[in-house]
């Protein structure tokens, strides 16, 4: 577990139904209706990943920017330990990673950029509408860059899987799955045991094709996370 393990965020309460009293929903005791039934809630939830596997790790981030962050109530009786403990070897970030990949021979182009490449004729007006005004008016070089460099912003990756891959591996574990299963009958005549060992055999099929994670200085090995078991 990570981010959601620090005071500040686990058990906090949800939004609330909008549509329903919110008397109404505290009577019938939905958990996003007070603080005291999303507490509940919270607790039975760490309770079940607790009793998940053998070996259960909860993290949660010592702080944020420059605010100290105390540890969840809820998992501040389990044990803290080291990272160096469980074998975590220090992933380096995407900065490093890029500021690495820098280095090699090749890598890096280099070239006159005192003036701006020639438009061709065949791509027309600039486009953007009042947004090249906008850009303008703010900064020049910004409209410039824009407008007739063509830049934008880097998309941020995501941490670990994003929601593709995390498709994939779903339709690569449903895929495995069936294709023992063939259809409905044959998931109502495997023995339970059967079952169970299909189901690591198409989870591990799903793991072993995924694409590679995208790892963090902030969420793996890192001294602003502490780590328990």
């Amino acid at each position: 577990m990570g981010e959601r393990t620090d005071r500040r965020r686990l058990a906090a309460v949800r939004a609330a139904d909008p549509f329903i009293p919110p008397a109404l929903q505290r009577k019938a005791g939905i958990p996003q209706a007070a603080a005291g039934t999303a507490l509940e809630l919270d607790a039975r939830i760490t309770a079940d990943w607790q009793g998940a596997a053998a070996e259960v790790l909860f993290s949660h981030p010592q702080r944020e920017g420059d605010r100290e962050l105390i540890c969840s109530p809820l998992i501040a009786a389990i044990t803290a330990v080291g990272w160096e403990s469980l074998g975590v070897a220090a992933a380096k970030g995407f900065r490093e990673r890029i500021f690495e990949a820098g280095r090699v021979p090749g890598a890096m182009e280099t070239f006159a950029g005192d003036v701006a490449p020639q438009r061709a004729a065949s791509d027309g007006a600039v486009q953007g509408g009042t947004r090249v005004l906008t850009d303008q008016a703010a900064c020049p070089f910004r409209a410039f860059a824009r407008h007739r460099l063509g830049a934008e912003a880097l998309q941020v990756p995501p941490t670990g899987l994003d929601a593709a891959a995390r498709g994939r591996m779903l339709h690569t574990f449903f895929a495995r799955l069936w294709g023992e299963l063939k259809s409905k009958a044959g998931l109502q005549d495997i023995q339970p045991e059967a079952f169970l060992e299909l189901l690591d055999k198409a989870a591990a099929a799903a793991v072993r094709g995924r694409a590679p994670l995208n790892p963090t200085p902030s969420a793996i090995a890192s001294p602003n996370w502490s780590v328990r078991a």
